[in-house]
C-alpha cells in the first residue's frame, strides 16, 4: 500500500497557538456546519444577504415581485428564485446549481420563509424532499415515500387551505397496489394540484434537495419525477445540484430538456470568505461576552470585535501575499470550488497552526520570517477526510519539493 498521510498519526499532531486557544470556541460558535435552521427569517437573511457584493436585482426584477419584497432587501439570486416561483406558469422546472456546502439549501430556506414574511394572506405550500434522508442510491420508490413522510410531517404547520390537497395525497401515496414509485409520486402531485388554492399551481412548489452526495441514477431518477410532476400537475419543481450533475444529466437525459429556468450559487473567493467570517466573529465575540458575562483575552488584551475585525484584516494581507511555492489562496479556492465546507476546514488548520505570526496579526509585531500556509493545512489535529478521501494526499502531494 503506498504512503497515504491521511493515515499517518505522527503528522496528526495536537497543537494550538494563543490566538487559536482564544478564539476557538468564538469560531465554532461563529462558523455554523450544521444546515441553517428552515424558518428563521432573521438568520436566513444575514447569511443570504453577507454573501452580496454590490449585488442588487434590477428595477425591471423588482417590479415583477409583490411591493411587500422591497421591504426584505432582496439580491439578484433570490430575486431570480423568488421571480420563478411567483411568477412562471410555463417551464417550472429550475435547476439551482452551486457546489457542495455553498449555500443552495440555505437560499431555498431564505425563499421560502421571505414568501411567508411578504404573503401571510397569500400562503404558498414548499414541499421540501431532503436527499439527506435517503441512503446512497434511492428508487423512485424511496422518493414516494420521502414524500409521504414529509407531507405527513407539514400536515401539522401547513396552511388549512392546503389540508384537502395534501390528505388527498397522502391517502395516494398509502393505497395498496401495485403502483410503481413513478407513479405514486406523479398521482400525488395531480392531487395536491387538485386541491391547491384559487386553482392556482404556482402557490406550491416541491423542492428535491441536498442530492449531491447520491449516486447519479439516483440524480437521473430525481430530474426524472421533477419532470412529471410538472407535467402531471403543472406544479412548480426546484432541483438543487452540482453543475457537473446538470452537465452529465443534460448529455444524457431528457428529462434535462425540460430544465429552462437554470439560477447558480457561486463559491465564494478567498477575501470574501475571510471577510464574511471577519463579521460572523466579530458579532459573536459580543455575543459571547453578553452570555458568559467574561471576556475573551489574548496576550493580555481583550478580544472585542475591533479586535477581531483587526486580526482577520491582516490575516487576509497575510494570505494575498504568499511566498513562491505557496498556492495556499488558489488551492483554497479550487477546494471551495468542489465543497464550500472544506474551505472552512482548511481556514481552521491554518489559523490553529503553531507558526502562525500571533504577534503580527494583533498588531504588536512587524511580519518577519516566513509563514507556510499549505503546511498549516497539511498539518493539523485531525484529517480532514475519512481516510479513501483524497484531499489530504493532493495537499501532501502539493508541498512537496518537486
Amino acid at each position: 500500500m503506498s504512503y497515504r498521510p491521511s493515515q499517518d498519526g505522527t503528522i496528526q499532531r495536537v497543537y494550538s497557538n494563543p490566538l487559536w486557544t482564544a478564539l476557538e470556541t468564538i469560531y465554532d460558535n461563529a462558523i455554523d456546519s450544521a444546515p441553517l435552521p428552515r424558518h428563521d427569517p432573521n438568520i436566513l437573511h444575514d447569511y443570504v444577504r453577507e454573501r452580496r457584493i454590490g449585488d442588487r436585482p434590477s428595477s425591471e426584477l423588482l417590479s415583477r415581485l409583490p411591493v411587500e419584497f422591497s421591504r426584505i432587501g432582496l439580491g439578484v439570486l433570490e430575486a431570480d428564485v423568488l421571480d420563478f416561483v411567483l411568477n412562471y406558469s410555463q417551464n417550472r422546472v429550475l435547476a439551482l446549481l452551486g457546489t457542495r456546502g455553498v449555500g443552495k439549501s440555505t437560499l431555498l430556506h431564505f425563499v421560502e420563509t421571505a414568501v411567508a414574511v411578504a404573503m401571510p394572506e397569500r400562503p404558498h405550500l414548499f414541499v421540501k424532499l431532503d436527499g439527506l434522508q435517503l441512503n446512497n442510491r434511492p428508487t423512485a420508490e424511496n422518493f414516494a415515500e420521502l414524500l409521504h413522510d414529509e407531507l405527513v410531517v407539514l400536515l401539522r404547520t401547513a396552511p388549512a387551505v392546503f389540508h384537502e390537497g395534501m390528505q388527498a395525497a397522502i391517502e395516494t401515496l398509502e393505497a395498496p397496489g401495485s403502483m410503481s414509485g413513478d407513479t405514486a409520486f406523479r398521482r400525488a402531485a395531480r392531487d395536491l394540484a387538485d386541491h391547491v388554492p384559487d386553482g392556482d399551481p404556482k402557490r406550491t412548489c416541491i423542492l428535491f434537495d441536498n442530492l449531491d452526495q447520491l449516486h447519479g441514477e439516483s440524480v437521473d431518477i430525481a430530474m426524472q419525477l421533477a419532470r412529471q410532476t410538472f407535467t402531471a400537475s403543472r406544479l412548480g419543481t426546484i432541483v438543487a445540484l452540482r453543475p457537473g450533475s446538470l452537465r452529465r444529466i443534460s448529455s444524457s437525459n431528457r428529462a434535462a430538456a425540460f430544465i429552462e429556468y437554470k439560477a447558480e450559487v457561486t463559491p465564494p473567493r478567498l477575501p470574501e470568505m475571510l471577510d464574511r467570517f471577519s463579521r460572523r466573529l466579530a458579532v459573536e465575540a459580543e455575543a459571547h461576552e453578553q452570555r458568559t458575562g467574561q471576556l475573551t483575552e489574548i496576550a493580555g488584551a481583550p478580544l472585542t470585535a475591533e479586535l477581531v475585525t483587526q486580526i482577520f484584516e491582516r490575516f487576509a494581507k497575510l494570505m494575498r501575499n504568499r511566498p513562491p511555492g505557496d498556492d495556499a489562496t488558489k488551492i483554497l479556492e479550487e477546494v471551495s470550488a468542489s465543497d464550500t465546507r472544506q474551505m472552512t476546514k482548511l481556514l481552521r488548520r491554518i489559523l490553529s497552526h503553531r507558526s502562525l505570526p500571533v504577534g503580527y496579526l494583533l498588531g504588536n509585531d512587524s511580519l518577519g520570517g516566513q509563514f507556510h500556509a499549505l503546511t498549516a493545512m497539511m498539518e493539523g489535529p485531525r484529517p480532514l477526510y475519512e481516510d479513501t478521501d483524497p484531499l489530504p494526499n493532493l495537499l501532501w502531494s502539493l508541498s512537496m519539493p518537486s
